[in-house]
């Protein structure tokens, strides 16, 4: 019967250089993500949506290394002068009063703007998502006040993802996995190797 003994360590027993591997060899697995919880941070974006008048938020995202990786989110606007005070948004003085946009609460009221997923996208990020602003029932695709939300939502998109994109680096930084794996009490080889992974590749 073969006998086999082992030089054993915890991780802070190990050297920087087979604490390196064994980081390595965690990241690989792909566990790397469970230590990224998102929920916290996305609630607080939802948080601050509904402060400047969207409801019926939802938020999509694909990361952290695609081409196409990104942020979007579906909403509706509840509340249309908060929101285009919110944005920083003021109606340009208009010619004829009987048609112009924004003067009276009754032209807010029969105003809709919702940012919607376009279907059978691959990835979610500020391009998937439309803007659609409706007046009487006639769809705003052009003009200043499209512009105007359009800009924002693509740069609001563009902020929380930059924000989620650092919570992820950091929740899977070899600092953070460092600490992980010392809490998890597992046993290293002096290479870093962890020993269930040496046993069963010789077994």
């Amino acid at each position: 019967m073969k006998s086999v003994t082992y030089n054993l360590h915890s991780f802070s027993e190990l050297s920087p250089l087979a604490q390196q591997q064994a980081i390595s060899d965690y990241r690989s697995t792909g566990q790397d993500f469970d230590l990224f919880d998102d929920q916290f941070i996305l609630q607080d974006f939802r948080d601050q949506l509904g402060l400047i008048g969207l409801y019926k938020i939802t938020i999509d995202y694909t990361g952290f290394s695609g081409q196409g990786d990104g942020l979007s989110f579906n909403a509706q606007v509840a509340d249309i002068p908060l929101f285009l005070s919110s944005i920083g948004y003021t109606p340009a003085p208009d010619p004829n009063p009987a048609i112009a946009f924004g003067k009276s609460p009754r032209e807010y009221n029969e105003m809709d703007i919702t940012f919607w997923s376009r279907p059978n996208t691959l990835y979610r990020n500020e391009r998937t998502v439309d803007t659609l602003i409706d007046i009487n029932d006639i769809a705003t695709d052009h003009g200043p006040l499209y512009d105007a939300v359009e800009a924002w939502r693509l740069a609001k998109c563009l902020d929380m993802y930059s924000q989620l994109e650092a919570l992820y680096s950091e929740s899977t930084s070899d600092a953070a996995i460092a600490i992980e794996l010392e809490l998890k009490g597992e046993v290293y080889l002096e290479s870093g190797v962890l020993l269930v992974n040496q046993v069963n590749s010789e077994y």
